[in-house]
């Protein structure tokens, strides 16, 4: 059987709205949205508001210390 994708710009599946602490550090809610939607999807787009560098670092660094962890389990 072969299936036919249509192709799609629609993103709001992977989104998760950037929210920070006082530390202006990603809140640990959203740190966790970003670790459930790798998890399902392997991919998470973080949106508004645009991040600064230090931010965008921050989160990237993040980002990465979870994907390189070896206790995170991929839920399917």
């Amino acid at each position: 059987m072969t299936r036919s994708l249509a192709p799609s710009v629609d993103t709001s599946e992977f989104e998760i709205a950037a929210e920070f602490n006082g530390g202006a550090r990603l809140s640990e809610n959203c740190a966790r949205g970003v670790r459930e939607c790798l998890d399902r999807h392997g991919f998470v787009v973080v949106v508004d508001p645009l991040l600064a560098r230090r931010e965008a670092d921050a989160g990237l660094g993040m980002i990465n210390q979870t994907l390189d962890s070896p206790e995170r389990h991929v839920s399917q």
